[in-house]
């Protein structure tokens, strides 16, 4: 399993982590939708805090909060990135606030149980060994206080995808289930799909908002 773990974390903290900042940036044309996008996903719940797992240079929490900065209130925005070189992006960068930062992984979560009212991930759990994905997710409930929103591409079967030319790094299925199965103490209240056609900047994805009993 460890060794799995090992070859999911040295892909995305080498060369593709960077090729993934190469391709992202703080550019303003990307605002507008962004906020849309969570304005949609964040609907009708009340939280202070939130955390992203695999949060890359930020971006996701930029837009969160400029959607909080719209309804005059403040967030405390946490992240775990294991990437060293776009954790140093994160922590540099002049776009928001952040509660929090930290240089690592979402299978050992540097947080209290249930002490942070949304733990999120965004195209993250695609990148998990299927063996693997109870371990990671095991972290997002324990950490969890109100509720997950898990945000990933989706495939009704569990599928392997081939991702820019490499094996064994994408990994699509129906997460949703995948959460109601494993855990009975969370209620999905609410799912969508993001579609690239009117959200350009963001890839197609499904997403899921569970509520934790």
């Amino acid at each position: 399993m460890r060794c799995n773990i090992n070859k999911q974390l040295e892909h995305w903290t080498g060369e593709a982590g960077h090729e993934y900042i190469e391709r992202n940036d703080f550019a303003d044309y990307k605002l507008e939708q962004g906020v849309s996008v969570f304005k949609r996903i964040l609907k009708g719940l009340e939280f202070d805090s939130l955390l992203e797992v695999g949060a890359n240079i930020g971006l996701n929490l930029w837009y969160i909060s400029e959607w909080a900065k719209g309804l005059n209130q403040e967030k405390l925005l946490y992240a775990v990135e294991p990437y060293q070189e776009a954790y140093k992006v994160l922590t540099s960068q002049d776009k928001f606030k952040w509660a929090g930062a930290f240089n690592g992984d979402g299978y050992k979560l540097p947080f209290f149980d249930v002490s942070i009212d949304i733990v999120m991930t965004h195209t993250v759990l695609i990148h998990v060994a299927p063996e693997n994905l109870k371990e990671m997710t095991d972290e997002i409930v324990r950490v969890s206080k109100k509720y997950i929103i898990c945000s990933e591409y989706f495939s009704d079967k569990p599928e392997t995808v081939n991702y820019r030319g490499k094996e064994e790094l994408l990994f699509k299925r129906d997460f949703g289930k995948f959460y109601l199965d494993n855990y009975p103490n969370l209620k999905c209240v609410n799912y969508g799909f993001i579609w690239q056609g009117e959200f350009p900047v963001f890839p197609n994805f499904n997403w899921w908002v569970f509520k934790k009993q």
